[in-house]
């Protein structure tokens, strides 16, 4: 009998969240979205429910900043799972003058989901193995003026994913961890910039000039990590593909 494939998306209530929920949902997986706009949740549980069933997805309000919410949802999404495969750790926010809200969502959340998702996971404590995908950005790899505080956190993902999964006790144990760096992506992230950056033009001359990226393109190279396993390694998605990055 086949076992059913489950997966975890943080912040995949709207966006590359909820379209990544959509095609793993195609792809016959079970699907928690955990999010912290529990109506906007609840509206996109309800949708998918109709296209997909009923027992497929399940929305958690989960607060990231808060890791009594990341321990009581990631509970709740193994009750409702029974198990889980792959976890998204998708959740991020600009805000470049919150620098402790952006690392708490940014960073923090991640370490701390990274944390509690390896303990259900290790085969030697019980667990089925699974992939974890650490959501960075372009700005983890090049510094961009007007984002310090940004890509400081998203740099920071990129070698935390990196270290974590040269740990032999994780890796030795089928726990899988990579990181996928998208471009500026066309979803509600790029819009009222003004309210999120010192230099909101220059962000808005760098889109113009370069473009954005679809969300089919992130959620393509999503699964293309999925799909490939290569433990530690940095996924590059770009206008003109996708490219591992040098180890």
């Amino acid at each position: 009998m086949e076992v059913n494939r489950c997966a975890v998306i943080t912040g995949g209530a709207q966006g590359i969240g909820r379209a990544l929920a959509e095609e793993l949902l195609r792809e016959h997986y079970q699907v928690c979205i955990l999010d912290i706009n529990k109506s906007t949740g609840e509206k996109t549980q309800n949708e998918l429910r109709q296209q997909f069933g009923d027992n497929q997805v399940f929305f958690f309000v989960c607060d990231v900043t808060k890791e009594s919410d990341i321990k009581k949802t990631i509970s709740q999404c193994i009750e409702s799972l029974g198990r889980i495969d792959v976890f998204v750790n998708n959740a991020g926010i600009v805000n470049e003058f919150n620098p402790e809200l952006s690392v708490d969502v940014n960073l923090t959340a991640i370490i701390r989901c990274c944390g509690n998702v390896i303990e259900h996971m290790r085969k030697d404590k019980g667990g089925n193995g699974g992939t974890i995908i650490n959501v960075s950005s372009v700005a983890g790899l090049v510094a961009i003026p007007f984002l310090p505080i940004y890509c400081a956190t998203k740099s920071a993902i990129i070698s935390y994913t990196k270290a974590l999964a040269s740990q032999s006790e994780i890796a030795g144990h089928g726990v899988v961890l990579c990181s996928i760096c998208p471009g500026f992506t066309d979803t509600s992230f790029v819009q009222n910039l003004e309210d999120k950056l010192v230099d909101a033009k220059a962000a808005y001359q760098m889109i113009e000039e370069h473009g954005l990226l679809k969300v089919q393109t992130v959620v393509e190279g999503t699964m293309k990590l999925i799909t490939d396993q290569k433990n530690g390694s940095i996924l590059k998605v770009s206008a003109t593909g996708t490219a591992y990055m040098p180890a």
